[in-house]
């Protein structure tokens, strides 16, 4: 018999279910420019969550989004080289005008 449930990647919509009062507080929050701080144990699905968040339609037309796993660095350098790793695989397919600007504002920051 096969497992029914998703346990790994993202769980495509309709088998997302039971945090509709969480989603919407969270793309509300969002839409109003504030801080977020999610906190749980481990394995409750705050990760699943956020993308679940970052695939709505008001989230997903009005931002650019990025998620990346930043528990196995060990330095600041690998940090900046994940998240710099992350917006670049995200906004390649966006064009080569975001790129450019995000490059650019990267490297007269780097120097």
């Amino acid at each position: 018999m096969e497992n029914p449930f998703y346990i790994t990647g993202i769980i495509p919509e309709p088998y997302f279910c039971d945090r509709e009062k969480e989603t919407a507080r969270m793309v509300r929050t969002l839409e109003n420019k504030a801080h977020i701080l999610l906190t749980s144990p481990r394995r409750m699905g705050k990760t699943q969550l956020i993308r679940h968040v970052f695939e709505q339609p008001s989230i997903k037309a009005n931002y650019y989004t990025f998620y990346t796993d930043i528990y196995p660095t060990t330095s600041l350098h690998e940090l900046v080289l994940f998240l710099s790793k992350e917006i670049y695989s995200a906004m390649m397919p966006k064009g080569k005008v975001m790129l450019d600007r995000f490059l650019e504002m990267w490297i007269s920051r780097t120097y």
